[in-house]
């Protein structure tokens, strides 16, 4: 089954230096019945966890994520292909659940600002199978 892309109608990129973030805890700590504390992996994979904010958008663009978020990808249940912020090269995303899921705020008139929280997941992406074409749109070779 192909990656989900990112929606052609949002902004391919997050507004410069707005994201914050990093590794997620990958151990896990308990005490023992002889009272001796130990530490165990939680996972093998390094996920990391971002804030993501985007560029002001228009309504209609920013009615078209919301269908992206709701319908394609599932009310956000399922991952998408998508630059990773501090590396820049393709990822595998999931958008976190939170309350609400993402955040929006009209910042200009007609213009709506989103940011929520992202996972990038350790899966690795053939680089070769995207390109962001001339008009910042993110399409599958």
């Amino acid at each position: 089954m192909p990656e989900i892309l990112w929606p052609p109608q949002a902004p391919i990129y997050p507004i410069r230096n707005s994201v914050r973030g990093g590794g997620v805890p990958d151990r896990v700590s308990f005490q023992t019945d002889s009272n001796i504390p130990i530490d165990r992996p939680l996972i093998t994979a390094q996920v990391k966890n971002y804030d993501i904010t985007l560029p002001p958008m228009a309504r209609a663009d920013f009615a078209a994520f919301e269908d992206w978020y709701r319908t394609t990808l599932g009310m956000g249940t399922r991952r998408f292909v998508w630059l990773h912020p501090m590396t820049g090269r393709f990822a595998l995303c999931r958008i976190l659940s939170g309350d609400p899921a993402y955040q929006e705020q009209q910042v200009i008139k007609q213009k709506i600002a989103v940011s929520f929280r992202m996972m990038v997941l350790p899966n690795a992406v053939d680089q070769q199978l995207y390109l962001i074409n001339a008009s910042s749109v993110m399409v599958a070779l």
